[in-house]
């Protein structure tokens, strides 16, 4: 769903040719569209044409809020050169990163459509707040090895000042990894 999102909101980024002796053709990137993009009332009947069903008029609904909110200057150390072209939206949904993991749900429950499963999906996953992670069926299992015995991560700031931005750099063995990739 992401993809299709991406596809049909946001001009490509990139094509990469697949690697020698692959026939396939080129895959092409787009990045994720700014909310402003999303938030007419007419995106939610292509949304809801592309597969989104329910989704649509809560990603429609959600992008609206966010484009008419008055965020006001960002308090996140964030370089300059990240706000060059960005909403102010995106901009303080960034910004989250820095806020404690309790402040940065609280703020993304208030959103439409956001309870606390999808709040904690978007920390863990676009938010680098990966002390979320808790055995659960939607949590591949290449990534229960960083698990301690209370669900709380094993992959601690007190260990590392840098936290994995990717699911690349938890350094698991590759042919559990390559599954879910």
């Amino acid at each position: 769903m992401v993809k299709s999102l991406c596809t049909n909101y946001s001009p490509p980024l990139l094509s990469l040719c697949p690697p020698p002796g692959e026939s396939s053709d080129p895959e092409t990137y787009h990045s994720f569209p700014p909310p402003s993009t999303l938030a007419s009332p007419e995106v939610a009947a292509k949304l809801r044409a592309l597969g989104f069903g329910y989704r649509a008029d809560f990603i429609q609904k959600t992008a609206k809020m966010l484009s008419e909110r008055d965020i006001g200057p960002s308090s996140s150390a964030l370089p300059p050169a990240f706000y060059a072209g960005r909403e102010p939206a995106e901009v303080w949904l960034a910004g989250l990163r820095k806020e404690q993991t309790a402040a940065a749900r609280g703020e993304l429950i208030k959103l439409m459509g956001v309870g606390r499963k999808v709040a904690d999906c978007v920390l863990l996953m676009s938010l680098d707040k990966v002390r979320l992670l808790v055995p659960s069926p939607e949590v591949p299992p290449v990534l229960m090895p960083f698990q301690t015995s209370r669900g709380k991560s094993s992959l601690s700031t007190r260990t590392s000042t840098k936290s994995p931005t990717s699911i690349t750099e938890l350094k698991c063995p590759p042919q559990k990894a390559e599954k879910y990739l």
